[in-house]
């Protein structure tokens, strides 16, 4: 069994040394790039919702996920909510009607 790990590259650092010391497979994705995991017992709605506010609030500056992985079994709920939900977004200039 590996090691997969996601944050900041100091701390991905010391992971791959404990890695390397003990002979362990390793992913590091050192950028501090923030992941949406979505398990099989998750709530799909919410993680929607908090993926499009992160997302398209302050034009996606902030602490968007980069990077989704979302269970198989929820995969094709997923998508429909997120096409549906950004389907029915309004964008444009908010001072205009």
């Amino acid at each position: 069994m590996g090691v997969n790990f996601s944050g900041t590259t100091k701390n991905g650092s010391k992971l791959a040394a404990l890695a390397g010391k003990y002979l362990k497979k390793y992913q590091i994705q050192g950028d501090q790039n923030n992941v949406l995991i979505l398990f099989q017992d998750g709530n799909v709605e919410l993680a929607v919702s908090n993926l499009l506010k992160s997302g398209f609030f302050n034009s996606g500056q902030g602490l968007s996920p980069k990077k989704i992985i979302v269970h198989h079994s929820l995969l094709q709920q997923f998508q429909d909510i997120l096409i549906d939900k950004i389907k029915s977004m309004v964008f444009g200039n908010p001072h205009q009607k």
